[in-house]
């Protein structure tokens, strides 16, 4: 069995093309496939996605880059009920970004240093805390999270 674990079936550079995307995944192997949400628009889409395709699994979660533009007060209780869903198989995208943050503060704009959004660690509990409190897998948002 053939699954692709990362997809962002849910993305607007893929509107209207979710059909034919899973329709040939299934013609070159592939049996399953995580499409992965990465902020409060996408989960909805993934899971309507998800209801019209039998072999597209999602994930639900913020990405690390992403949770300084949350707005709704009720996002936490939003990703907890989207992730009771019976296709929902991970928490996530989340984790730790630490080439984005440096990168916008080097270019003098947004950073975790100027309290604009909280820094990579604390972002960190923004995903994982729904996974903690469930039996989902983490789907972690990994991009310079290790530097040499």
């Amino acid at each position: 069995m053939l699954i692709d674990t990362h997809a962002h079936l849910a993305s607007a550079r893929f509107e209207g093309e979710s059909e034919r995307i899973v329709e040939q995944a299934g013609k070159d192997g592939i049996d399953r496939i995580l499409s992965i949400s990465t902020d409060l628009e996408d989960a909805p889409k993934n899971i309507a996605l998800s209801e019209k395709f039998p072999n597209v699994y999602i994930s639900v979660g913020i990405h690390p880059t992403s949770v300084h533009e949350i707005e709704d007060p009720e996002w936490l209780s939003k990703l907890k009920a989207w992730a009771t869903h019976p296709k929902v198989v991970a928490i996530g995208e989340c984790g730790l970004d630490f080439f984005t943050p440096a990168k916008r503060r080097a270019a003098g704009g947004l950073g975790g240093a100027s309290g604009t959004f909280p820094a990579p660690s604390d972002r960190f509990g923004f995903g994982i805390g729904p996974a903690l409190s469930g039996a989902h897998a983490i789907q972690p948002h990994r991009n310079d999270a290790n530097p040499l």
